[in-house]
């Protein structure tokens, strides 16, 4: 009996195996889209007068998010849409009134899917008159972004009628479509007229344009539509639109802080002369924190100019008071961002996390040898406007020997004993080729100061960098950026130069274009009727991407307009 029990499981594990062993594989992998065999009424009806539509296909079909994917021109009631699937039928039931004497347009996309491996019908288009005519005018295009030209996938393109009462920021289009995976775009079937054309990302899809949250472009000369197809390229830009607004100003502990609704472009703050200078930062966009530097216990009227790139702004008188105790102050620090030596020159960038109240110059000094010690001067030290960042250009008179030991540590010492060990040929530190802010050489707007802070000056050697030459076309004035992911390297404001002393790597060129030559970049302002004005980006058969080499001398490279941006 036992023997009999174990032929039948060794039967039935080897039979098992067996099954397991030749499961169908189903065939050949589905790669055949749906094809449409008949649509009722058929593409291009006219005198349509029904309240559905049925699109029979050539296999059964499912439907992939039809509210998003299914997009019909002129814009209907999508609550009262109903899109259902029966096998290989779509059927489409409108349950409202459509226009009279009005052409539809309805792209499926990508909402019908065939069962076995969701390949989506292409191109699948149906128009369709409630009147005798079909209109058939059609814009298309692509969607850019302004400040790195590249294309916009999944982008609504808007068509509304061309009047001054159009507020894109409130009201829906009359045509829209999607971009393409390529940032193309096609409306088709429209009626003769004359519009304004937009575009935005539309993250939170109510067809209006959010300018907090998303990204938008428009062409304010009115696109007229006659007899003539069109080709309208549009740029998109990342731009705030409400208007500025300040949320509050009030003190905290031992400073002041103003917060606006949104960042600003420019500012100015100037407190009544007999006060003193005024200290005050960013840290955050829309946040101003303004120091007590100030020995008075009364409110004190400041002067503030607020602008937002949009061109809002406000003007005001904010009076600050501070608190008697003060809140614990955050942690003095600095960073340098650059310490190099080239031609006899050593250049230094220090940012600071607050900004500062006052230097002393005689604790900062690039120790060369054990001879000669360069100590800074006060007039070294150049401020930008807030006082957070430090850019120093030193001449020596002695170039710097890289080759020399040098030891990695500095011992602090008191004030007087530096001196002396400054003036000591025997200085025993030995920390040659380093920019050396000692403590004390730099005090806060809070008064308070940090650790000694040290650089290693690095040697730029022109054998191991790069030189790009570049060219604008345009008859106006260029300020021309290289940059690498996003960050800026250099700015030249020449029509014609060129980038010297580039580490290796790969960088961009763009060039921002003054068109109304008043000395600046403008973003444009929708409600004042204009445009931001135009970025140009070096281009080479479609790579933007400029590989430089050590060594190695690039270009003149040219710089020009984008191509079909309108016809």
């Amino acid at each position: 009996m036992k023997q009999r029990l174990n032929n039948f499981i060794y039967l039935t594990l080897f039979l098992f195996s067996c099954a397991q062993q030749s499961v169908p594989t189903g065939g050949e992998k589905d790669t055949e889209p749906p094809t449409l065999v008949q649509s009722i009424p058929p593409n291009r009806h006219t005198n349509f007068a029904g309240n559905q539509i049925t699109l029979i296909f050539n296999e059964p079909v499912q439907l992939n998010n039809p509210r998003e994917q299914i997009i019909v021109t002129p814009e209907i009631d999508q609550k009262k849409t109903e899109v259902t699937v029966r096998k290989n039928k779509v059927i489409m039931r409108f349950n409202q009134a459509l226009k009279d004497s009005t052409t539809y347009t309805i792209n499926f996309r990508e909402s019908v899917q065939d069962i076995t491996e969701r390949n989506a019908a292409t191109n699948l288009r149906l128009a369709f008159s409630t009147g005798p005519i079909i209109d058939t005018l059609r814009v298309r295009g692509s969607i850019f972004r302004l400040l790195n030209d590249e294309t916009e996938p999944n982008c609504l393109v808007a068509l509304a009628p061309a009047t001054d009462t159009f507020d894109i920021f409130r009201h829906k289009p009359e045509y829209f479509t999607l971009t393409d995976k390529q940032g193309n775009y096609a409306l088709e079937n429209l009626k003769a007229g004359s519009y304004l054309i937009y575009a935005f990302q539309d993250v939170n899809r109510n067809l209006i344009v959010d300018s907090k949250s998303e990204m938008f472009g428009y062409r304010i000369k009115p696109l007229l539509l006659d007899q003539e197809n069109k080709t309208i390229d549009l740029p998109l830009l990342r731009l705030d639109m409400r208007p500025l607004k300040l949320a509050s100003a009030r003190p905290l502990g031992n400073q002041f802080i103003i917060r606006l609704n949104k960042g600003l472009l420019n500012k100015t703050i100037h407190a009544p002369d007999t006060i003193g200078k005024l200290f005050y930062d960013e840290p955050e966009n829309g946040v101003i924190r303004i120091y007590n530097t100030f020995n008075h216990s009364d409110s004190i009227a400041l002067h503030c100019h607020f602008a937002d790139s949009a061109g809002n702004k406000i003007d005001t008188v904010l009076y600050a008071k501070f608190l008697q105790k003060g809140l614990r102050s955050e942690k003095f620090n600095a960073t340098i961002e650059q310490a190099t030596y080239y031609n006899m020159k050593v250049n230094i960038t220090v940012v600071f996390n607050k900004p500062i109240y006052m230097v002393n110059s005689d604790s900062s000094f690039i120790p060369i040898d054990s001879l000669t010690t360069i100590r800074l001067k006060q007039e070294d030290f150049i401020f930008n406007e807030n006082r957070t960042k430090c850019e120093l250009t030193i001449q020596l008179t002695k170039p710097l020997n890289f080759d020399i030991k040098t030891g990695t540590t500095i011992t602090p010492v008191s004030r007087t004993e530096r001196l002396k060990s400054l003036n000591n040929p025997t200085n025993s530190r030995k920390l040659y080729n380093y920019i050396v802010f000692e403590k004390g050489t730099f005090i806060s707007a809070e008064k308070d100061t940090m650790s000694t802070l040290t650089s290693r000056i690095t040697e730029i050697k022109p054998e191991e960098k790069a030189t790009l030459l570049y060219e604008v076309q345009t008859d106006h004035q260029a300020i021309t950026e290289l940059y690498q992911k996003d960050k800026k390297v250099a700015l030249s404001e020449q029509k014609k130069g060129k980038f010297t002393l580039i580490n290796p790597g790969e960088y961009r060129l763009r060039s921002y274009i003054d068109v109304n030559g008043n000395g600046q970049w403008d973003w444009g302002n929708f409600y004042q009727r204009t445009e931001p004005e135009p970025v140009l980006h070096y281009e080479d058969n479609k790579i933007k991407n400029i590989p430089l080499k050590a060594n190695w001398e690039v270009g003149p490279l040219l710089i020009k307009p984008r191509q079909n941006v309108e016809k």
